[in-house]
């Protein structure tokens, strides 16, 4: 096999080369293929770092340095990223602009907030593929980090207040203790919510995280409503957290029975009572009455109609206990 060598590839970029073959009967035979000519330059990522070197907890922040290396025999005059991972998950990226000198080198930091578990980062120079090298295989490099431990978040208690008497509108207090119960702090914020009967009705934010064995107190109001009920407290309730164990998270109470009212109108008038005529101001006065057994002190309204039509609504504020009544007019 015929070898044939040229080394006058003054210009970079892509080339068409072509063989053809003339034998001895004057017989031709054509080939043609493409060579990309690139620079001798050659990105890696000589050492790779990161502080804390030891002590990491749930949502501390790490740094992470790599130095990027060109250890070529030409310059690369092209911008370029250097990409980070954890674990083959894309975490961020840093441009190094300008490019890189043959034999020179670049320090870049990356930030990471972690979380608990055993990880590897990985530094990528030229992650995006934009520059092209004499060898695109030694772009990467790779540490593992000592193990994070994992926090456990639980709610340890679950209050209310008043425990007992609720009506129907009180302002119901729910007090509930989260507790990390796991090997590992947490310096990640997190939330904990509280639900009615499975509904949302709020959250409150626990700043900082929590200590492994530390336990923390938070409060949450609520209108209550007639009927039977159970208040369930959930911490980390969007799941931002690590933890050795996801199923613990909740509390649950049942809250005593609240006793229904019951609104009705028992009377209504009118004035002037009668020989009433076109255009006259007429006042109706309605007498409303809680006929139920429970208290309520919610608010409410009373609407007037006349042939289905609204005219108007007067509030009742504060409510109507058990077997009162008030007129409105």
């Amino acid at each position: 096999t015929p070898l044939y060598t040229y080394a006058g590839w003054a210009v970079l970029g892509q080339y068409t080369v072509g063989l053809r073959v003339t034998d001895n009967g004057s017989r031709t035979a054509t080939d043609t293929v493409k060579i990309t000519v690139v620079p001798n330059a050659d990105l890696t990522v000589s050492n790779l770092t990161f502080a804390p070197t030891s002590g990491i907890n749930d949502g501390d922040p790490v740094v992470f340095t790599a130095t990027v290396r060109n250890i070529g025999t030409e310059p690369l005059g092209s911008d370029f990223h250097v990409g980070f991972q954890i674990d083959g998950t894309y975490i961020g990226e840093q441009k190094v602009s300008g490019g890189l000198a043959a034999g020179a080198s670049v320090v870049v930091l990356q930030t990471w907030e972690a979380d608990a578990g055993n990880h590897t980062v990985k530094a990528i120079a030229d992650y995006n593929h934009t520059v092209a090298e004499g060898n695109e295989t030694n772009n990467e490099r790779s540490q593992v980090l000592p193990a994070i431990p994992f926090p456990d978040l639980t709610v340890t208690n679950l209050t209310f207040s008043p425990p007992g008497g609720i009506n129907d509108g009180n302002s119901v207090t729910f007090t509930a203790t989260v507790a990390n119960m796991g090997a590992g702090n947490t310096t990640s914020d997190f939330y904990v919510g509280f639900q009615i009967d499975g509904t949302y009705i709020g959250n409150q934010k626990v700043t900082g995280g929590l200590a492994a064995g530390a336990s923390v107190v938070v409060t949450q109001t609520w209108e209550a409503n007639a009927g039977n009920h159970t208040v369930k407290a959930i911490a980390d309730y969007y799941n931002t957290v690590t933890e050795s164990n996801e199923s613990n998270n909740e509390s649950s109470q049942a809250l005593p029975a609240i006793p229904f009212s019951d609104l009705t109108v028992t009377d209504v008038t009118w004035s002037p009572p009668t020989n009433i005529r076109a255009g006259n101001t007429v006042t109706f006065t309605a007498a409303v009455g809680n006929i139920g057994v429970g208290n309520t002190s919610s608010s409410f309204y009373v609407r007037f109609e006349i042939d289905g039509a609204y005219i108007g609504r007067r509030t009742v504020s504060g409510g109507l206990a058990a077997g009162s009544s008030k007129t409105v007019n």
